[in-house]
């Protein structure tokens, strides 16, 4: 109260009012429920809700959602329903007693509140979602024009009147829609006609683009390929500030090799990532199955035509050395490697496997080009040619069935060469190093003779059919 409303006339009733507060129930912990309706029977509220052991139910189980039902003993309704969200508050119980006090001069009363914390709320449930269209089961009646209430003859009310219920026959339909709307949650969103209306295109800036569509194309021996780029892709140079030396330096390595690697590009032209990604899509296309998955390839050439677009295709080669190898080739999401293992490790940024190194990370997308390795090419050049019968085939390509496995195995034991040799420089040098028996690999057993792998390699070279 204010001091005006304290100072009060004569023959008023000044109130003094004294709050006793009970804290005892304050860890109690409550549930609030929004009901969106106005009680006047708490029994009918509770049975809109399914009861008390619906409700207990909801309660007690996480991100449930709390039905209400209007009408609890009509089927043909849908629920509003009630979804838990977070809430801070406590529920308070008042009561105020008040006692006149009387003197010569003046009359007064004094009231004494008691205030009882009942518990505090942690969750609370509100109905925010949308009321669907409710039926009632009422039908006009043909004689009297009157509607009346006809559950009890769509439903039978009890179990043991199903067969009459059965045997009555229907005079009528009721044959209400499941539901009217699929979703029961309120969007805010506006729909317009011109999505790229007052859009500024140059800067980018409210719906930024990566990759155009049109150059990402799925491998088929029958779809025609791209042959040129958009116009689009000329503007998203233009932002990205490309400059006619970077495009022209991008145009001649597609010019010299029609297919190329992401890492490879960036590697050779030294352009940075932003720049590489607006001009890509302007000199070629990109496969994201087939053969040439993850290539780029220079628009108008069919790699599916030309017999020497073998030497591009696509090898994934992943690291199978659980045990000793893990410590060296890395995820590339991890940090730098130790000083000591960065000559035994290529580059990330390196797009080659060379001999004498491990790969530079556990999974590496290759071209056969890019292996380095002279068994595996001289098995590329002894491929059949389309003279001998040798066709493109859209899970083989240009190689015969088989032919990535003996690559794998070539590669498998150059690394095993290579980890061999370095175990033996850590021991010849008193570093103590690693064991070699932890190297394990998963095709083929161990061995720390050198010369057994080499033999091992020019065997699967000479195994190799060149006739099929």
């Amino acid at each position: 109260m204010s001091e005006d409303n304290n100072s009060l006339e004569a023959g008023s009733c000044p109130t003094d009012t004294i709050t006793v507060l009970d804290k005892t129930n304050l860890t109690t912990e409550l549930v609030l429920v929004e009901y969106p309706g106005i009680v006047k029977n708490v029994e009918k509220m509770i049975n809109t809700l399914g009861g008390n052991r619906k409700i207990s139910e909801v309660f007690s189980t996480e991100n449930k959602r709390l039905e209400l039902r209007y009408h609890p003993g009509n089927p043909y309704n849908k629920p509003v329903n009630g979804d838990s969200h977070r809430s801070c508050g406590i529920l308070l119980k008042v009561k105020i007693k008040k006692q006149r006090i009387k003197s010569e001069n003046n009359v007064s009363s004094k009231s004494v509140a008691n205030v009882t914390i009942l518990g505090h709320v942690t969750k609370a449930y509100r109905f925010n979602s949308l009321c669907d269209f409710q039926y009632l089961p009422i039908m006009k009646d043909p004689v009297t024009k009157d509607m009346k209430y006809v559950l009890n003859e769509l439903l039978p009310p009890k179990p043991k009147d199903c067969e009459q219920f059965f045997n009555t026959p229907n005079s009528f339909l009721f044959l209400p829609p499941f539901s009217f709307s699929k979703y029961d949650t309120v969007y805010s969103r506006f729909f317009r006609d011109n999505q790229d209306a007052g859009r500024i295109d140059l800067l980018k800036s409210s719906n930024p683009k990566t990759y155009d569509s049109k150059n990402i194309v799925s491998f088929s021996m029958s779809d025609p390929i791209p042959m040129g780029s958009a116009a689009e892709t000329v503007k998203n140079m233009a932002v990205k500030y490309v400059s006619d030396d970077q495009l022209n330096t991008v145009k001649k390595m597609f010019e010299e090799c029609p297919v190329w690697t992401r890492i490879a590009l960036l590697y050779e032209s030294k352009i940075s990532h932003d720049k590489m990604k607006a001009i890509l899509p302007h000199v070629a296309y990109y496969y994201v199955t087939g053969p040439w998955r993850t290539m780029y390839v220079r628009y108008g050439y069919d790699p599916r035509k030309e017999f020497s677009s073998r030497f591009h295709q696509t090898f994934d080669y992943r690291v199978r050395f659980n045990d000793g190898i893990t410590e060296f080739v890395r995820v590339r999401s991890q940090g730098k490697l130790p000083e000591n293992h960065e000559g035994l490790v290529l580059p990330l940024d390196y797009p080659y496997l060379e001999m004498n190194y491990l790969p530079r990370s556990r999974q590496c997308i290759l071209r056969y080009s890019d292996i380095r390795l002279p068994q595996v090419q001289e098995m590329l050049q002894k491929v059949p040619t389309p003279l001998t019968g040798a066709v493109c085939t859209e899970k083989y390509g240009w190689l015969p069935q088989g032919f990535d496995n003996q690559v794998r195995q070539i590669v498998a034991s150059y690394i095993k060469v290579t980890m061999t040799d370095f175990f033996k420089k850590q021991k010849k040098d008193g570093d103590g190093g690693g064991d070699d028996e932890s190297i394990i690999d998963d095709e083929a057993p161990f061995t720390d003779d050198e010369d057994d792998l080499t033999d091992d390699i020019k065997n699967l070279v000479e195994e190799m059919d060149v006739s099929e």
